[in-house]
């Protein structure tokens, strides 16, 4: 932000957005930096809508100041005397006193808003992908200030978690990957795949019910042997790596899935905070700028997010996380 004579110049990414200040007429002031020379209008003499009142100098240059509205000139600067940006040289009183709007202050309240996460009406998967990133923002350092980063916490870890353990969500991410290759993949392989699909859907209330990761890597694994051009099977592996990487999370089960979660966000945890093992603090930095030396972004995210360790921020997060995680059984 910029502050300047008559605005506030502000400037978010691309973006630039100006604030005009109070346009009150009774106020004359300087408009640059200089040194006032001489006032033209005696102290407490008439001007006029456009009269000069006074000159500065400027830059080894004589600039004329003149007055927005008639009225009587009491001068608060003497000549001779330096001016900074917006410095207030004299006042008028005004001939039409209604020239002068004094913004209000607001007495009202800001509005309410609900502070839980802002991803109802989606989808159960956009919804878990969606309390994935904003833990991984939190791990990453941006932590809301308190008193409501831990409530916030609480909120966003149990509703992944409770995410994580609906038996939906396998079954709509699957939905959503043949979705996005569907008509690239053979027919053949695309109605044995939806017939699984529809099987555990059928079944996926009862409590026996097991997401088919077996079966369908089955189905990827028969149809690829059968195809004898070694460019014809990388290309089949390719479109249904999405399917593939998929069942390889649900290998487990939901209940190893949960844990396979929990697992990458500590990773993450750990990958910042074991940067900062090897001593006193500047030499764990030095190290970090030598690993990334290319990469300053990488060096001063690490450094953010173990920022917000010290403030015992993502030191609540671990814990925290390990404490609800034991509900997936992560001995």
């Amino acid at each position: 932000m910029k502050e300047e004579v008559d605005s506030y110049r502000i400037v978010i990414g691309n973006q630039t957005c100006v604030f005009e200040k109070e346009n009150d007429p009774s106020l004359l002031r300087s408009p640059s930096t200089g040194k006032l020379i001489t006032t033209l209008v005696e102290d407490g003499g008439h001007v006029t809508a456009g009269q000069a009142y006074a000159e500065i100098e400027v830059m080894k240059m004589v600039m004329t100041l003149v007055a927005t509205e008639a009225g009587t000139v009491f001068f608060h600067k003497r000549p001779g005397a330096v001016l900074d940006a917006g410095a207030l040289i004299a006042h008028l009183e005004l001939d039409d006193a209604s020239l002068v709007t004094v913004a209000q202050d607001y007495k009202g309240q800001f509005p309410n808003n609900d502070t839980s996460t802002p991803v109802t009406g989606e989808k159960l998967n956009h919804m878990h992908n969606a309390y994935r990133t904003m833990l991984e923002n939190i791990l990453a350092g941006y932590c809301l200030p308190d008193p409501y980063h831990l409530a916030r916490l609480r909120e966003i870890i149990e509703k992944f978690m409770s995410s994580l353990r609906d038996p939906s969500l396998p079954l709509l991410e699957l939905q959503e990957v043949i979705s996005s290759i569907s008509g690239r993949v053979p027919i053949s392989v695309e109605k044995k795949i939806r017939k699984l699909m529809s099987l555990y859907e059928r079944n996926i209330t009862s409590v026996l019910a097991q997401f088919p990761s077996q079966q369908i890597a089955a189905v990827i694994d028969g149809h690829a042997a059968t195809l004898q051009k070694r460019a014809d099977r990388d290309v089949f592996f390719m479109t249904t790596q999405g399917i593939v990487q998929l069942v390889q999370r649900y290998r487990n089960g939901i209940r190893g899935r949960m844990k396979t979660a929990v697992h990458e966000l500590l990773r993450q945890y750990y990958a910042v905070e074991s940067q900062f093992q090897l001593g006193h603090y500047d030499k764990c930095v030095s190290a970090l700028r030598e690993k990334f030396k290319d990469n300053m972004a990488a060096v001063t995210a690490t450094i953010f997010s173990h920022g917000q360790v010290i403030n015992f921020e993502i030191h609540f997060f671990f814990i925290y996380l390990l404490f609800i995680s034991n509900s997936c059984v992560i001995a």
